[in-house]
């Protein structure tokens, strides 16, 4: 059985560092709050139509936020990597 390194718990859950991880958590939040408005749905309206009309209209909405976010980190990483290269370029 193998160790872990030093300076971590081995009961503690975490998780490994990563640009993705705000979007990660931003992708629980839409679950749960999707969840939340699926079990309250009745409650608000009987309409069938309009019950599929909302759950579809908020899950359109947290899909484009979630693309929107992936696409201005994945352009701001490679932003970064390009600038990187530039001046390593002008430095040979």
């Amino acid at each position: 059985m193998t160790k872990p390194p030093a300076g971590q718990n081995s009961k503690s859950f975490s998780v490994a560092p990563s640009p993705f991880n705000a979007i990660k958590l931003e992708l629980a939040i839409l679950i749960i709050v999707g969840g939340l408005m699926l079990m309250a749905l009745d409650s608000i309206t009987q309409d069938l139509l309009l019950q599929i009309s909302l759950l579809f209209i908020s899950g359109m909405l947290g899909m484009a936020w979630i693309m929107w976010r992936t696409y201005r980190l994945l352009k701001l990483h490679r932003d970064a990597s390009t600038v990187d290269r530039d001046s390593l370029d002008n430095q040979i």
